[in-house]
């Protein structure tokens, strides 16, 4: 098993096996995101590892089994944990270990919230708010529910996702009309700039610069095919023709503009 972990890069850690930290995992096996579950109760732990995940038995406050599990070269963290005290710890400490993952934190009560945020969570989600929130949207608005329920049930086909532009991607520079002009299928929801500026539904004109975070909604073959441009140098055919030089200039009218929607996933 730490020969495993040891050979994860970018991946997520688990912290805690209950009813949260179970649905995680399987939205990220479903999504193909390494991850390690790091669980202190042997039963729970033994049971993510007949589940086929890469697990660790121990307790995710303690540095020592952090490290173990590899948190120098991970991209995020859950605190799952049913103890918002423990959250906290575990916060603190995967902040210090790593300052540049992503950690979201599960928390019960309101006050646990700013705690959470000041140990150095990024995102802070109460599991009852939620739930209430999911259950009066789709009581509000059913067809809505209905449409993003059967989206992620159809094995994710239809997707809000976000989309990273790195270095050396041959979409920079490139405009969203350019992007349209070879995939029209993809909606761009917003763009947000490496300087935390946000364009909400961004115009054609608009450039995709080093660091964006590119919000998109698509089917999942589409979104596909922009993150491997969106990564770096690629040779597929995909790739070849949007490096054409024929391609047209940015957009000088309307006509020109990559189709727009916005698109809500709180249901």
């Amino acid at each position: 098993m730490q020969k495993q972990i040891k050979n994860l890069e970018q991946h997520v850690l688990v912290c805690g096996f209950g009813r949260l930290g179970k649905a995680a995992c399987e939205r990220l096996e479903e999504l193909k995101a390494p991850f390690v579950v790091v669980e202190e109760d042997e039963s729970e732990y033994l049971a993510a590892a007949a589940q086929g995940y890469t697990a660790l038995q121990g307790c995710a406050t303690n540095d020592d089994v952090l490290r173990e599990a590899g948190i120098e070269k991970a991209s995020g963290v859950i605190c799952g944990v049913n103890s918002d005290a423990q959250n906290v710890f575990i916060t603190l400490s995967a902040r210090e270990l790593n300052p540049d993952l992503f950690i979201v934190c599960r928390a019960d009560s309101n006050e646990s919230h700013g705690k959470l945020k000041r140990a150095g969570a990024s995102l802070v989600v109460s599991p009852h708010s939620t739930a209430a929130s999911n259950i009066v949207n789709s009581m509000l608005f059913p067809n809505l529910a209905n449409f993003m329920n059967s989206s992620h049930e159809s094995s994710g086909d239809f997707e809000l996702s976000e989309i990273e532009i790195q270095k050396g991607s041959i979409l920079i520079g490139r405009t969203v009309s350019q992007y349209g002009q070879i995939e029209n299928s993809i909606s761009f929801v917003a763009i947000v700039r490496s300087s935390s500026e946000t364009k909400m539904k961004p115009h054609g004109n608009e450039s995709f610069q080093p660091g964006d975070v590119v919000i998109v909604a698509g089917y999942a073959q589409d979104l596909a095919r922009m993150k491997e441009l969106a990564q770096g140098p690629c040779d597929t055919a995909f790739a070849t023709a949007f490096s054409d030089d024929g391609l047209a200039d940015s957009p000088t009218s309307d006509k020109d503009l990559v189709r727009e929607a916005p698109v809500s996933t709180n249901v």
